[in-house]
């Protein structure tokens, strides 16, 4: 997957990240004031999208064929599902982790746009 500016923006609303600026490669890093702090990588950091995870309060799962993750807002239920078979590459590993990370990652993009 790979992430518009937008999705990236919305998930680090959620997350509580003010604002970030991308470079040319389009890295993500957040901001601070006036400087420019660490990158954020949700979709490929385990660390960045378990911060997320906890931080919003989501459950995941990993079943056979699928990843789950789902959040609860004061509204509804978020629930992203994402098809392994879709991502399978036997070139990359940790299919499961990658497939996490981006569910994780959707229902951020949907909580961000929510609030």
């Amino acid at each position: 997957m790979t992430p518009t500016k937008e999705q990236m923006e919305l998930a680090a609303k959620a997350y509580g990240i003010e604002r970030l600026h991308f470079d040319a490669t389009g890295t993500a890093f957040q901001v601070k004031g006036n400087v420019i702090g660490s990158s954020w990588r949700p979709l490929t950091s385990g660390d960045d999208s378990q911060r997320l995870q906890v931080k919003l309060g989501m459950t995941a799962s990993v079943g056979a064929t699928t990843v789950d993750a789902c959040c609860w807002t004061d509204r509804e239920e978020l629930t992203r599902t994402i098809n392994k078979a879709l991502l399978f590459d036997p070139a990359i590993p940790d299919d499961d982790l990658r497939a996490m990370r981006e569910a994780i990652f959707l229902v951020a993009v949907e909580i961000g746009r929510a609030i």
